[in-house]
């Protein structure tokens, strides 16, 4: 809809919503507020934070998959630190309701798919773990416990 602030500014009309809301809360008499798109936004701001959360777990996920596939490879302090970083960043978005909503066996599947094709220092991928060797405490752990992760990995039984 052309003039409105909703499609035409994504940052102003959030601000402007947020005053009015203010306001209201206030007690004032507010006209105005967008109700039906403030709904939406509220709704698509969850999904959002655990559409993130999943992708740092596929991320690190995979990181792991090549720490236990390639230990001697000359980008493992890399995936190391990866390993560390992606699950950190995911604590960080991590809410207690995504534990319900947050299945790892789809995220791990994605994660190993990726893996399947990967060639690293001229070596195809090794056989993968066939279900997913880590629980969700496990991969949000702070402080990380690397070599129980990769351990995890390596011990699986293999599709």
């Amino acid at each position: 809809m052309p003039g409105d602030l909703y499609w035409d500014d994504t940052l102003a009309w959030p601000e402007q919503q947020a005053t009015r809301l203010r306001r209201a809360a206030a007690g004032e008499h507010v006209n105005g507020v967008d109700l039906a798109h403030v709904i939406e936004e509220i709704e698509d701001a969850g999904k959002t934070e655990l559409r993130a959360c999943a992708r740092l777990l596929t991320r690190a996920m995979e990181h792991l998959l090549q720490l236990a596939g390639w230990p001697n490879s000359d980008s493992a302090a890399l995936w190391r630190a990866k390993t560390v970083a992606f699950p950190g960043d995911a604590a960080d978005t991590f809410s207690p309701s995504m534990r319900q909503n947050l299945a790892l066996a789809p995220l791990y599947h994605r994660a190993r798919r990726a893996m399947d094709e990967e060639r690293i220092d001229a070596q195809a991928a090794p056989a993968m773990p066939a279900e997913c060797p880590w629980h969700m405490d496990m991969l949000l752990a702070d402080p990380p416990d690397l070599n129980t992760r990769v351990a995890a990995a390596m011990a699986a039984p293999t599709a």
